[in-house]
């Protein structure tokens, strides 16, 4: 593990969105293992919003996958951009 990584994501709340639960727990796993304190990991674009809106939550990064159920998740990425929170995609699709 990159130690530069881990000194970057120490005490940082991490939204996790990804509808994959395997995938989903293995993200959660790794960023945890880096010292991130994950919130979620939540599946749907709807659970994702409702956490990012809640002034409760306290997100400081997100990753987040492009397909949500079926659902674009770029509405997610929209608020997340709106409050000035970091984030990234994390998707097994290319780029067409």
């Amino acid at each position: 593990m990159n130690q530069g990584c881990a000194v970057a994501l120490a005490g940082c709340r991490v939204l996790v969105v990804e509808d994959e639960a395997m995938i989903a727990m293995d993200m959660a796993n790794l960023l945890g293992a880096m010292g991130a304190e994950v919130v979620g990991p939540v599946p749907s674009v709807r659970e994702a919003l409702g956490l990012i809106t809640d002034p409760g939550t306290g997100i400081d990064r997100a990753v987040l996958d492009i397909n949500l159920r079926g659902e674009p998740g770029f509405a997610v990425a929209d608020a997340l951009a709106a409050r000035a929170i970091p984030f990234v995609f994390a998707t097994g699709y290319d780029a067409q």
